[in-house]
């Protein structure tokens, strides 16, 4: 497994999020359904980044996925 430089943040808005090299299969919410949906008929939409409501929320699910944090 690579190893990242991967580190938590807390953004104006108050939610945590990582930063720095993401690995892709924590980096984003997967697309809904719908938003597939819309998208066969011309809607567009881009990919929506995974925030959490703690900052443990954000590090246990990083570990969850077999990734290391380093500002723990």
């Amino acid at each position: 497994m690579a190893k990242y430089g991967l580190h938590v943040i807390q953004y104006p808005s108050g939610r945590f999020g990582y930063v720095g090299t993401v690995p892709v299969d924590i980096a984003y919410i997967d697309p809904t359904p719908e938003l597939l949906e819309r998208a066969r008929f011309g809607a567009r939409f881009g990919p929506k980044q995974r925030t959490f409501d703690s900052l443990l929320g954000a590090i246990t699910f990083a570990q969850e996925h077999g990734h290391e944090v380093l500002n723990r």
